[in-house]
């Protein structure tokens, strides 16, 4: 999938890690039109603590055999047996900042590949995000209500660009030699029995620091309803523009599924920053396999 990945991935690792000592550690704010999903300005009252990493790395993949199956029930479940190339997500659209709030529409697009193009059509003007990782290393750029264009940070790079459709990212997950898949057990969410499975991205031959870190930046929690294998939640975490080390956790959750024509399709899709809504989409709609252009997800 990705082109020339040992020596991309390579340069990947090396400019997160300049990017992390050069920019230093935690910030008390971030800004930023970093703004479509995220509060123009948002302040922070703490460190989330990043989880403790091991001395040194496996050289593979993890590809737990009880994740793969569960991610393989969890595709059927929601796409049946079809192959998924795009899909589009439109839904009405409320989007939090702190005390302001804005109402519109959405228009969320996934492809294979790892990319995403985000519109919101709001009533403080339009918000757009994409993300493409086709290349190596993955980039991404957002514009504002102004629609001057903003290029990410490469750490910031990693995140899961379809949290809207996680059929694409299950999908993803499976086909991706480099994508470790790993079982963590029975729990709850929201008092439902739920099935705990982690995606993450292993680049082998780095060093274990670098291994370790985009690893860490890649992460995805998934929790499937232990009746339905149907997502609940998708957690990650998202990283300020300029603090690769700061770990602010996002959650995507789920709810209302329907059967249309074949597929699965949630009512209500709800991301929050630390616990704080920041997206609610509701009248959700999906179209697959459209014939989506290339040129949406131009970087």
């Amino acid at each position: 999938m990705f082109k020339g990945i040992r020596f991309l991935f390579l340069a990947a690792a090396f400019t997160i890690l300049v990017s992390v000592f050069a920019h230093g550690f935690a910030q008390d704010s971030f800004t930023g039109g970093r703004g479509v999903l995220w509060p123009r300005r948002a302040h922070f009252s703490g460190r989330a603590k990043a989880p403790a990493q091991s001395s040194s790395s496996s050289s593979s993949p993890v590809r737990d055999a009880q994740a793969v199956s569960l991610a393989n029930q969890a595709l059927k479940a929601l796409i049946g047996g079809v192959t998924v190339t795009d899909s589009t997500v439109q839904a009405t659209a409320s989007f939090i900042a702190g005390s302001d709030r804005e109402t519109g529409t959405a228009t969320l697009e996934g492809h294979t590949g790892y990319e995403s193009r985000i519109v919101l059509s709001l009533s403080g003007g339009q918000r757009l995000e994409i993300h493409n990782a086709s290349g190596a290393p993955p980039q991404g750029k957002w514009a504002g209500s102004d629609g001057v264009w903003h290029s990410m940070p490469l750490h910031g790079c990693w995140i899961d660009p379809t949290w809207f459709f996680p059929a694409l990212t299950i999908q993803s997950a499976l086909n991706d030699p480099q994508i470790s898949l790993t079982y963590l057990g029975q729990g709850t969410k929201a008092g439902v029995a739920v099935q705990h499975i982690q995606i993450s991205r292993l680049v082998p031959g780095q060093t274990t620091t670098a291994t370790s870190l985009i690893q860490r930046l890649s992460q995805v929690d998934m929790y499937l309803d232990s009746t339905t294998n149907l997502p609940m939640a998708s957690d990650f975490n998202f990283h300020p523009d300029t603090d690769a080390s700061l770990d602010l956790p996002v959650e995507v959750q789920f709810s209302g599924w329907q059967l249309v024509n074949g597929f699965q399709v949630p009512s209500r899709i709800q991301k929050s920053l630390q616990g704080s809504l920041t997206l609610d989409l509701s009248g959700v709609t999906i179209s697959v396999n459209t014939g989506l252009p290339q040129s949406d997800f131009t970087i």
